[in-house]
């Protein structure tokens, strides 16, 4: 069975209510799936799932179960959830172009199964901005505000393999990147900026599998434990458009400009031609060529 829902609908939910009284949450209405969900809105036509209210937690949010299958979620916003989404579906459900913010747990929880998500912004959530115990990942994604971890992993009941790439990873309250589990969690961490995260940038506490190189890791009240950062990581104020205003794009001197794995740009968002502002600190680096083309994609806030 296949749920369609059209570019510009707004779906609100009953808010702090059920009247189903099942599901994950007995008390909170959620958006089920156990087949295919086609969720794709448009850039000029976004698509907005939330409560009837405007609480953090008032729904429960997208449930994508084992059997779903196909499923695409894209140019959305998902708000005043629990999770925005929690998945346990397998590899092949997209999510992508994507808001999800103001949620009172987690944004993204995936709990099985293996579930990626691409050019998110995952901002100003009640507790972690995404926790994940299967495999999948975060790609090209803003990670920023919210009031625990940015991105917290662990183990999930067989071998899990998590990949984290081009993401900007920032002011989060505590950790940036938290790696809990043992040796069966695999963890890929290139071409991120994790910057000005309350506690640690990056925290391994376990004997998980770390792969650590190309990112810029800066501060944070501490940069590493646990996790000993690769010589192509650098140590450096990213300069950012206006990092007080949540503008991460990257200024004309930014040290992040080329730096990544294949000689492109790293985080979220690559220079779009932008100075940095005669505010920001000056970096030794100075790229003259210009940033190799990346996905854009403008927000919907």
């Amino acid at each position: 069975m296949t749920l369609t829902i059209e570019p510009g609908a707004e779906v609100r939910f009953a808010a702090g209510s059920d009247q189903m009284s099942a599901g994950d949450a007995t008390t909170l209405s959620e958006l089920r799936v156990e087949g295919r969900l086609l969720a794709n809105g448009t850039a000029g036509a976004p698509i907005t799932l939330g409560s009837t209210a405007s609480g953090r937690g008032d729904w429960y949010g997208v449930r994508l179960l084992g059997s779903t299958t196909q499923s695409s979620i894209d140019y959305a916003t998902i708000q005043f959830a629990r999770y925005g989404v929690h998945s346990s579906a397998p590899a092949g459900n997209t999510v992508r172009r994507s808001t999800m913010r103001e949620s009172s747990s987690y944004a993204v929880y995936v709990d099985g199964g293996s579930t990626s998500f691409d050019q998110m912004v995952i901002r100003d959530n009640g507790n972690r901005g995404a926790y994940f115990s299967g495999s999948g990942g975060i790609t090209n994604s803003r990670i920023f505000d919210n009031a625990s971890y940015g991105i917290y992993t662990t183990s999930g009941v067989t071998s899990t393999t998590l990949t984290f790439t081009n993401n900007t990873i920032a002011d989060n309250s505590s950790y940036g990147v938290y790696i809990a589990g043992n040796s069966s969690l695999s963890v890929t961490l290139r071409d991120n900026i994790i910057v000005n995260n309350g506690t640690y940038g990056v925290y391994r506490s376990s004997s998980a599998v770390v792969s650590e190189s190309y990112n810029l890791v800066w501060g944070n009240a501490t940069a590493f434990s646990g996790v000993s950062p690769a010589t192509t990581t650098l140590s450096e104020n990213p300069l950012f458009v206006n990092q007080a205003g949540s503008d991460y794009r990257l200024g004309s001197r930014s040290p992040a400009r080329l730096h990544s794995s294949t000689g492109a740009d790293i985080g979220a968002l690559a220079f779009d031609g932008t100075a940095t502002p005669s505010s920001s600190a000056t970096s030794t680096s100075t790229p003259s060529s210009p940033s190799p083309a990346r996905p854009t994609w403008s927000p919907v806030t």
